[in-house]
């Protein structure tokens, strides 16, 4: 059975000093890569937080400094991919 709704946080902290902007890519991406999975025309936020971890969005995050991303599902196909991403 499918869930027609799903919706959650994923927090992300990176283990060693790393740019905000690699970080925020690569959620991007893997994200991305199970949305495009049932339609590429469908497209996905990037990371919350930046600017209050860093002060403008981009620059070093530190070791274990938290950012986090919501992500919404609002089709049974759609909620489907991102749990499926997420396992």
């Amino acid at each position: 059975m499918k869930p027609d709704v799903v919706s959650g946080v994923l927090f992300l902290a990176p283990t060693r000093a790393a740019e905000a902007v690699d970080v925020g890519r690569g959620n991007y991406a893997a994200i991305l890569a199970q949305l495009r999975r049932i339609d590429p025309r469908l497209t996905c936020s990037g990371l919350t937080g930046l600017e209050r971890a860093t002060g403008q969005g981009r620059g070093q995050l530190r070791p274990q400094q938290e950012v986090w991303v919501r992500f919404t599902g609002l089709t049974p196909e759609v909620s489907a991919a991102l749990l499926a991403g997420i396992a």
